[in-house]
């Protein structure tokens, strides 16, 4: 049996990511892992050691083995996971049931949702921020409902943002014309969100007589939502 040498936190961040979390639950198990070295089994073999006292020992050592065994799986959405064995996949389909405005002309407002259909490893926090409970890559794909309250002509534009900034080339543009009018915006883009990482939809308008605008439900047609979005896609794939 040979006594295990404890990895660095260098080594063991190189397999689970800067996650101290993750980092300590190893560290852990290594420290559990040591208790049982070649000096502690060749002790009670000749007798220096007592053996109920290590049977002891060990059964402790087992509960908390199960414990951190609990611990690392629950860790293991932000770890690649084995060849061979898929990664997690994540699902969640929110939209919006209110009118949503913009207060001033080329100004960046996040999409606000607060109906969630499906939530599954995907939920929405602070009423925009599309967060995965882990880290990985998704498809994300959103449809924006406008309608011009005014005569005349004026854009409006609709892009990804990732914990704040803009994504690069994300960006979408319609015009709306005519009072009255309807448009339809929509967005299909894959996005890479690490640890703590949060996407969102971001909308502005050149007039603030465009709106996101919901529609109830009139027979035989559902209510239509304002905005909707679909965050789909897998979590521990690297990066």
């Amino acid at each position: 049996m040979a006594d295990p040498s404890p990895l660095s936190r260098a080594q063991i961040a190189a397999f689970v990511g800067n996650d101290p979390d993750a980092i300590r639950t190893i560290e852990r198990l290594f420290t559990v892992a040591g208790t049982l070295t070649p000096d502690v089994v060749q002790g009670v073999l000749q007798g220096r050691v007592n053996a109920e006292a290590v049977a002891a020992d060990l059964a402790a050592q087992a509960a908390a083995l199960g414990i951190l065994r609990s611990e690392v799986e629950a860790l293991a959405l932000g770890v690649q996971p084995p060849p061979g064995e898929a990664p997690a996949r994540r699902l969640g389909q929110f939209a919006s049931g209110v009118t949503q405005t913009a207060a001033v002309i080329n100004t960046a407002y996040a999409v606000a949702l607060d109906v969630a259909s499906i939530a599954a490893g995907v939920r929405v926090v602070s009423g925009s921020r599309l967060t995965p409970n882990g880290p990985g890559r998704f498809r994300l794909v959103a449809r924006l409902n406008a309608t011009k309250s005014n005569a005349g002509t004026a854009d409006l534009s609709a892009w990804v943002a990732i914990n704040g900034t803009a994504v690069a080339s994300s960006g979408v543009v319609v015009q709306v014309a005519g009072a009255g009018a309807r448009a339809q915006i929509v967005l299909d883009r894959v996005v890479s969100l690490g640890v703590s990482d949060y996407a969102e939809v971001m909308w502005s308008v050149a007039d603030v007589n465009i709106s996101l605008t919901f529609i109830a439900a009139v027979a035989p047609v559902p209510a239509i939502a304002s905005a909707a979005v679909i965050m789909e896609g897998s979590t521990g794939e690297i990066l």
